[in-house]
């Protein structure tokens, strides 16, 4: 492999970019992997409508929402856990 993929989607996936960046000790890499692990890490909820928020949009605010995990997220489908991303982000910045 060189450099890191476009799209890594499985945990597998995940964890051979890991390995690889881990290997080549390249700084920008590491920057860029870690951003990417904080993004999918944040990926992780969806917002939904509480039950009895107002339906009209214009008097909805942030307290009418909740966050719930999102089936559909890049987090859950790349079958790693929070404490695996974390486990890398904190890899990453010993190495």
């Amino acid at each position: 492999m060189i450099g890191i993929p476009a799209v890594i989607a499985t945990k597998q996936d995940w964890l051979n970019v890991y390995q690889y960046v881990l290997a080549n000790n390249n700084t920008e890499q590491k920057r860029s992997f870690r951003n990417r692990l904080i993004a999918l890490n944040e990926a992780r909820y969806m917002k939904k409508l509480k039950d009895g928020a107002p339906s009209d949009p214009e008097q909805q605010t942030q307290e009418h929402f909740e966050d719930v995990p999102d089936p559909a997220s890049p987090f859950t489908q790349s079958g790693l856990t929070e404490s695996e991303i974390e486990g890398m982000i904190g890899g990453l910045n010993a190495a």
